[in-house]
């Protein structure tokens, strides 16, 4: 935004949505960190890495209140741009790209970054939900076997298994 300050010719609006882009290649960058991350978390997962998982949860916390302060700053300088442009209800960035004062490569680069943004959020979602079913999985499949191991036998699989005390261990041969 220093460079803005010193560039002549640009409008406010146009100082506020080169920030705004700016703010939002910042994100892009995080999401882009937070989906390897994700995807290292799978590998984790698969190979039963807990101090990976760990580290790479933490690392993640970190890049998550990056993206909290950014979207503060996103949220300020859009009310900023409503402020000065006496438009309300910009909540999307759609709406910004619309107003007739933003410069037309401004618009198309402001969609660019806001649906980049969307595809990879929508990608993260989507990792971190098949993560989630496999540590869900793991958590299952670990009760399963602790269950036999103390003698409780688990009846089905899933949403709404039963549980049922047997005699048998799975490790003693019982007929001698």
């Amino acid at each position: 935004m220093d460079m803005d300050k010193q560039t002549p010719g640009l409008t406010e609006i146009e100082k506020l949505c080169n920030h705004l882009m700016e703010i939002l290649q910042e994100e892009e960058n995080v999401y882009l960190e937070l989906v390897k991350e994700e995807s290292y978390k799978k590998d984790a997962i698969l190979s039963q890495n807990s101090e990976k998982l760990v580290e790479i949860t933490k690392s993640q916390e970190t890049k998550l209140e990056l993206i909290d302060k950014k979207e503060g700053e996103r949220t300020s300088l859009v009310q900023k741009i409503s402020d000065i442009t006496r438009v309300q209800d910009l909540d999307k960035l759609s709406k910004i790209a619309e107003m007739s004062k933003v410069p037309e490569e401004v618009k198309e680069k402001l969609l660019h970054h806001s649906y980049s943004l969307k595809e990879l959020m929508i990608t993260l979602k989507n990792i971190s939900k098949t993560n989630m079913e496999m540590l869900e999985d793991n958590r299952k499949f670990f009760e399963t076997i602790i269950g036999e191991l103390s003698g409780e036998e688990t009846i089905g699989y899933g949403p709404g298994e039963s549980k049922q005390r047997s005699s048998k261990s799975i490790f003693i041969d019982q007929t001698g």
